[in-house]
């Protein structure tokens, strides 16, 4: 990663450091460039010399066309390089002065790879391709050259030393299976442990049928009728004393259930009208006896002697104790059709149930719509019917069992071929006779396997670039990128044969566009938006992007707002298939109202804000850190006298909307900035000012603001121009009123 420019003299206008002693080098850490670095530049003052200076360091090229006037002494230049802990210095002139990994975006990158004079030229079509897939073409050549032919004898590589590769390969192959059944072994089998472990249960419940007949029989799954507990715990018993004599034992003890029993007893042993245990006269109560009579009457003891039994067995249903007895056999049937925690959670719910029956007879269990109960009673079923099939099973005849064990072995020579020890020998086997094949194989399907790898590479990028396209939001499109090869000529082994343009018009028809048309059709808009779409399908398809420096010079100048910011937040994402991001990115642009964009948009916190700036005593541009208040001040102006004027014309409504959204938003935070930054919201969070905007920022100050509901009234925060819903349902007169009235609130403000 760059981490800082140590010197910079006798090269344009560039004077870094800035100090009368040309030996001394940039020390101040303050100028030390960061993994996202971005760097403002007003026109003439040495941009575009520094981002040379960048590329002179990626391919070597001289750079005295770029000399001091009337100079005398030569260019000197050095930079710091730190990556891994270690500083590398390069120095302009001198061996260190190289540094592969930077990739720069600029006017000369458009010109030599996508176009230049607004045409796409064949040189483009030959040198695109390189850009696209590097040197992975060349190298595949060199490789199928080197296969046709041995030089050394000893190469390891050739047809006799393959063959003797293959033979000690084969000597590997120890397994208990045939090379020859496994090299027959034509696709892999779906769900192959499923399999596996079916053809298995089946041998092993044949092996123990006898002890899992016993078991399954006393199972409480097999033994325990779910459909008579549901009948049961849904009946009531209608006793009206039931309420009454609950009454008289409240007020009388404090032990209901022992209270019932003693009076059932009671009720028993009373012969006439005496007392069984006082021996008083009882006719003055005949009938709270009568009642008692019919609260313990045969029907009513029998039904709650039912519920209490059928209670008792539910409630002691231990499924770990299921699970264990069949888990001790080898078989884990009922295991792998319950989910226990399901299961349990239910079991937990019904026996809650169950107890409130238990306490009132005439509780509503309701056991048939019962959620719980119902996959309670679907998991009794299901086990009871496997159970079932245990318990009527016959052992396996002779051939049968033979032939289990048969399809057991294919099964696990099939998992073996398509587990990793399998896959690697295999693949290594087949690599080996591939070679092998290929060695007599002629010229030309040897250009064809390469065709093929070509058009791969190229279908890869087509669909990333119309990705990017398609985020960007353009209305075009390429829908052939083809590629030639030939590899006699290695300084050009690769070209495009073929490539085509298509649009989709306002009605949805697709309309093709050839390359010579290319500069009538597109804006200057739409051929930057190409180029940037084949630069950041160069990344994505770049698999070493984790080491690589990205610089981007004023990449954007052409673009409307709404497509700048689409882009930079596509840039600022950017990653390549290996979901590797770049070492560092540098970013130019002499738009100060770029500029801020950049900074809010660039996400990662690790940000360095510089620009250059030309000064007359030093006699030449050198670094200053970047006071972002005041260039967000300057937009902020910049985009009033925008919106004034579109408020005059009644032109670019869309384009001044959001401007006036961020307006207020700087004006708020400018104005009001000691009470924003010391609010806390009700969780005791400040404002965070990278994501909280208006309505936010007006929740905080309060009532400091005077015209606080008018703003709210005119809804700035919905108009984003990455969404644009908006710019449909808004008629242009609203729109305007909208922008007038916010005028009118900046100046109350």
């Amino acid at each position: 990663m760059i981490s800082k420019v140590l010197k910079v003299k006798n090269l344009g206008r560039l004077n870094i450091p800035a100090q009368n002693d040309c030996s001394l080098e940039n020390k101040n850490d303050d100028f030390s460039f960061k993994k996202n670095t971005l760097i403002f530049g007003d026109n003439t003052y040495g941009k575009t010399t520094l981002v040379s200076v960048f590329k002179s360091l990626q391919t070597g090229e001289s750079l005295e066309e770029r000399k001091k006037f009337k100079s005398q002494s030569g260019i000197e230049v050095k930079i710091e390089n730190f990556d891994n802990g270690s500083i590398i210095v390069h120095e302009y002139g001198k061996e260190s002065w190289k540094n592969e990994n930077i990739i720069v975006f600029d006017n000369d990158f458009i010109k030599g790879n996508i176009f230049s004079e607004d045409e796409i030229k064949s040189d483009h079509l030959k040198s695109l391709p390189k850009i696209l897939i590097g040197s992975t073409i060349k190298d595949d050549i060199d490789q199928i050259n080197a296969i046709v032919r041995c030089e050394s004898g000893s190469c390891a590589d050739c047809e006799s030393c393959l063959n003797s590769k293959l033979v000690q390969h084969k000597s590997t192959f120890n397994r208990a299976y045939s090379l020859e059944d496994f090299l027959k072994v034509a696709s892999e089998i779906e769900d192959i442990d499923i399999e596996i472990k079916n053809k298995h249960n089946d041998l092993l419940i044949d092996e123990k049928l006898s002890e899992l007949k016993k078991q399954s029989q006393e199972s409480n799954f097999y033994i325990v009728n779910i459909d008579s507990i549901e009948t049961l715990f849904d009946q009531k018993i209608n006793n009206v004393f039931e309420t009454i004599i609950e009454q008289h034992l409240s007020e009388k003890t404090n032990n209901l259930e022992k209270a019932r029993g003693f009076l059932g007893y009671g009720l028993r042993l009373k012969k006439g009208d005496v007392c069984p245990f006082c021996s008083q006269d009882t006719t003055k109560v005949q009938d709270f006896m009568g009642n008692l009579s019919n609260y313990f009457d045969k029907e009513y003891l029998d039904f709650k002697e039912k519920i209490e039994s059928e209670s008792e067995q539910f409630i002691s249903f231990d499924l770990e104790k299921e699970i264990l007895a069949f888990d001790k056999l080898g078989v884990s049937v009922i295991e792998e059709m319950i989910d226990k925690d399901l299961f349990e959670r239910a079991v937990f719910n019904v026996k809650s149930k169950i107890q409130s029956k238990k306490d009132d007879l005439n509780f509503d269990c309701d056991f048939k719509n019962d959620q719980d109960f119902i996959l309670i009673k679907d998991a009794f079923l299901r086990v009871k019917n496997i159970l079932t099939e245990i318990i009527d099973k016959q052992a396996l005849p002779h051939l049968e069992k033979n032939r289990i064990e048969q399809d057991l072995s294919k099964l696990k020579l099939n998992k073996y071929r398509y587990g990793i020890e399998g896959s690697n020998f295999y693949s290594e086997y087949k690599k080996i006779e591939l070679k092998l094949k290929n060695k007599n194989d002629s010229k030309v399907s040897a250009q064809d396997a390469l065709k093929k790898k070509v058009d791969k590479l190229f279908k890869n990028n087509l669909i990333d670039i119309n990705y990017f396209l398609s985020e960007l939001k353009a209305d075009f499109k390429i829908s052939k990128l083809m590629p030639s090869v030939d590899n006699r000529d290695k300084s050009n082994y690769l070209k495009i044969s073929e490539y085509l343009f298509e649009f989709v018009d306002v009605q949805g028809n697709s309309i093709s566009v050839e390359i010579g048309k290319f500069k009538e059709t597109f804006s200057d808009s739409d051929k930057r938006l190409l180029a940037f779409a084949f630069f950041l399908s160069l990344l994505k398809n770049d698999n070493n992007l984790d080491g690589k420096i990205i610089i981007l010079d004023d990449p954007f100048s052409s673009f409307d707002i709404n497509r700048k910011e689409e882009t930079i937040k596509l840039f600022d994402c950017i990653k390549n298939n290996n979901n590797q991001e770049p070492k560092q990115k540098i970013i130019f642009t002499h738009e100060k109202a770029f500029y801020c964009q950049l900074n809010k948009l660039i996400s990662s916190g690790e940000k360095k804000l510089l620009k250059l700036n030309f000064s007359q005593n030093n006699d030449g541009s050198m670094f200053e850190l970047v006071n972002i208040k005041k260039f967000e001040s300057d937009k902020y102006y910049s985009d009033l006298d925008y919106i004034n004027r579109a408020i005059q014309s009644n032109n670019d409504l869309d384009e001044a909307l959001p401007k006036a959204r961020e307006c207020t938003e700087y004006l708020l935070k400018a104005k009001y900035i000691n009470t924003l930054e010391s609010y806390k919201d009700k969780d005791g969070n400040p404002i965070n000012f990278s994501i909280n905007s208006i309505n936010s920022f007006l929740v905080a100050i309060d009532n400091k603001c005077t015209v606080k509901d008018n703003l709210l009234n005119l809804e700035l925060h919905k108009f984003h121009h990455n969404q644009p819903s908006w710019k449909t349902e808004i008629p242009d007169a609203s729109k305007k009123n909208i922008l007038q009235d916010f005028i009118e609130l900046v100046e109350k403000i």
